[in-house]
């Protein structure tokens, strides 16, 4: 079922799902946060949330399948001990704990949002414990998916950081 999407693998077409939803649930948690655009943000943010946490979850099981496959052409042997090995095994301990993160702040998003609907209840120290979650929340998704999404590029463009794409003669060469 996560394996492919008319013969291309699944895992590349839903890393772009994941990197932009999650930016974006981000994005609307701080915008939450802001009175101004709380009202605004609030149904978006908790929806967005949901969604992102699924995009990261079809990632993550695409992703198993593309090693499993890989692992298979190459014989059955894992490249574990490769630099392209040592990256995968980076990226997909980034991206278990992308998951997770991304699961804790669906859920937190999906309160806010309930909570603030009664603006009566939504005061205080309930608010203020919210809009500190959404915030610290929003900030260590954006470093980790940034981090999942550096060590998967790396495995694939760069394994052993030989390439220097910013220089005009490496991009003269190709």
């Amino acid at each position: 079922m996560f394996g492919q999407i008319q013969n291309l693998p699944l895992h590349p077409l839903a890393v772009h799902a994941a990197v932009v939803l999650v930016p974006l649930a981000a994005l609307l948690g701080l915008l939450f946060v802001l009175p101004r655009t709380r009202r605004m943000a609030g149904l978006p943010m908790a929806l967005v949330s949901v969604v992102a946490a699924l995009s990261v979850i079809v990632a993550k099981l695409s992703g198993q399948r593309l090693k499993s496959a890989l692992e298979r052409l190459n014989g059955g042997k894992q490249w574990d001990d490769s630099s392209v090995g040592k990256l995968v095994q980076t990226h997909q301990n980034r991206a278990n704990l992308l998951v997770i993160m991304m699961m804790v702040f669906a859920v937190i998003a999906v309160a806010a949002y309930l909570l603030s609907r009664r603006a009566d209840s939504f005061t205080g120290m309930r608010r203020m414990v919210v809009c500190v979650l959404l915030v610290v929340g929003a900030v260590a998704l954006g470093v980790q998916v940034y981090q999942v999404g550096d060590a998967g590029s790396r495995a694939v463009w760069n394994p052993d950081g030989t390439v220097n794409y910013g220089s005009s003669a490496t991009i003269s060469a190709r």
